[in-house]
């Protein structure tokens, strides 16, 4: 006659246990290391905005401290500064010539129907005091004799 021993009753089950145990652990170790991985990415992204959105905080008090009437003859195309500036702790895209992150646009074209022009509240709105919004250009001076550009407001997309 046999004797029923516990252990022996059982010793079949512990394998399919501690596979089932592993496999659980595994999938939740995956899934952890996914958490990590995202909340990474996450941070990573945040750290770049924080670092653009300061750079471009410090541009606009720059803008701000200059001469209104050659802000677009000084920072815009082609002027003393340009348009590019530096962004630190940010680098460039790839491809980009200057090599700054940063960038300004000036939005002198009243009659601009684009997505940023009308996220800024252009077309319809008079950038030069005129009454109208039919200039194209209110950087470019339209009376020469004052030496000063149109502008009156002076929207700027950093």
């Amino acid at each position: 006659m046999s004797r029923w021993h516990p252990f022996r009753a059982r010793r079949g089950e512990s394998i399919v246990e501690i596979t089932a145990a592993a496999a659980i652990l595994a999938i939740a170790i995956l899934g952890m290391a996914n958490v990590f991985l995202v909340t990474s990415s996450a941070n990573a992204t945040s750290r770049e905005t924080a670092l653009a959105t300061e750079a471009a905080r410090d541009m606009l008090e720059t803008l701000l401290g200059a001469n209104f009437d050659a802000v677009t003859g000084t920072y815009g195309p082609g002027g003393a500064v340009g348009p590019n500036f530096e962004a630190p702790g940010l680098t460039a895209a790839p491809g980009d010539s200057d090599g700054r992150p940063g960038y300004l646009r000036f939005l002198v074209n009243e009659t601009e129907n684009t997505p940023e022009s009308n996220e800024l509240g252009i077309p319809g709105l008079d950038l030069d005091g005129d009454g109208r919004t039919s200039s194209t250009n209110v950087a470019r001076d339209a009376n020469p004799a004052d030496g000063e550009p149109d502008y009156e407001i002076l929207p700027v997309s950093v």
